[in-house]
C-alpha cells in the first residue's frame, strides 16, 4: 500500500489544535447558512470494496446537472447517488491539492476565499491560527450522506500497480468534527483489507483508496485543508526524510 514512513497514515492528534475547535454546533450552523455553496457532486471515481464501479453520479452520461435539483433528477431517473456534497470554502484553484515542490507561489497565492456567511468566522479564526503551513489552498468541507453502502475513492493517481504511482509532496490535513464518523483506508495489496483510521485528524497518501465501510444514518462532517507543509510541522511528525510520498514497499 501507499504508506507514509511505513504507516498507512499519520496520526496528527497530538499535532494539531483539536480541542479548540469551535463547538460542533457552531460548524454545523456555518454549514447550513451555506447551502447554496454546497455542490451535490463528487469529482472522485468511486468503489465498492471489490473495486467495482459505485453508482455514483460520477458515472452519469449526463454530466451537464449543476443545480441541485438537477442531481436530484439524475439520481432518481437513473439510481445514481452521490456519495459526498462538497463544501469548498476557496476558489481560485485548478485541482483539488497542489504539491509542495512543483507549485509556483503565484499559484498558491491566488487561492481565496469564497464569499462566505459570517458565521464561519470562529472556524476561519481556528484555521487561521494554525502553524503548519507555509502556504494553504483549499479548505473543504466534506459531507458524507446518510445510510450508504461502503464506498470508495483516490483523490489522485489512476488505478493500476500502486509503484506506477507518481511520487509527490501533496500534503494536506483531514480531521472530523463528527466523532463516529468511519474513515478507512484500503490495504490494495491485501485484498483490499480495510484499515480504519482510529485518530480524529490524519495525513496520508490520498492516492490510496480510502472512503467508508459503513455510514450512520446521519450526516458525517469532515474538513480537508491542503496546503505546503512547514519544515517544523514535517519533523514534528516525522515526515521530514520524506521528499516525495510514493511506493515504499520496494525490497
Amino acid at each position: 500500500m501507499l504508506t507514509i514512513d511505513g504507516k498507512p497514515y499519520i496520526d496528527l492528534d497530538d499535532h494539531l489544535p483539536l480541542d479548540a475547535l469551535p463547538h460542533i454546533d457552531v460548524i454545523k450552523g456555518a454549514i447550513a447558512d451555506s447551502y447554496d455553496l454546497i455542490t451535490a457532486n463528487t469529482w472522485q471515481q468511486n468503489c465498492l470494496q471489490n473495486e467495482e464501479p459505485y453508482n455514483c453520479t460520477w458515472f452519469a452520461e449526463e454530466k451537464t446537472a449543476k443545480t441541485k435539483k438537477e442531481f436530484f433528477e439524475l439520481e432518481l431517473k437513473n439510481d445514481l447517488v452521490a456519495p459526498y456534497w462538497i463544501l469548498n470554502l476557496t476558489e481560485n484553484h485548478d485541482r483539488i491539492v497542489y504539491d509542495s515542490l512543483d507549485c509556483p507561489d503565484e499559484k498558491w497565492d491566488q487561492i481565496t476565499l469564497k464569499d462566505i456567511p459570517d458565521s464561519w468566522a470562529p472556524m476561519l479564526k481556528w484555521i487561521d491560527d494554525l502553524t503548519c503551513f507555509v502556504k494553504r489552498g483549499r479548505i473543504c468541507a466534506l459531507l458524507t450522506r446518510p445510510g450508504l453502502a461502503p464506498q470508495f475513492h483516490r483523490d489522485t493517481g489512476i488505478p493500476g500497480h500502486l509503484k506506477n504511482i507518481k511520487p509527490h509532496r501533496e500534503e494536506f490535513i483531514w480531521f472530523n468534527i463528527t466523532k463516529d464518523k468511519s474513515f478507512v483506508i484500503l490495504d490494495e495489496e491485501d485484498n483490499n483489507k480495510i484499515i480504519p483510521i482510529t485518530s480524529q485528524s490524519a495525513f496520508f497518501n490520498h492516492s490510496q483508496l480510502h472512503g467508508a465501510d459503513h455510514s450512520p444514518a446521519y450526516w458525517q462532517v469532515s474538513f480537508n485543508i491542503e496546503g505546503s507543509f512547514t519544515e517544523e510541522f514535517r519533523k514534528q511528525i516525522g515526515v521530514d526524510h520524506i521528499e516525495r510520498y510514493h511506493y515504499e514497499n520496494v525490497s
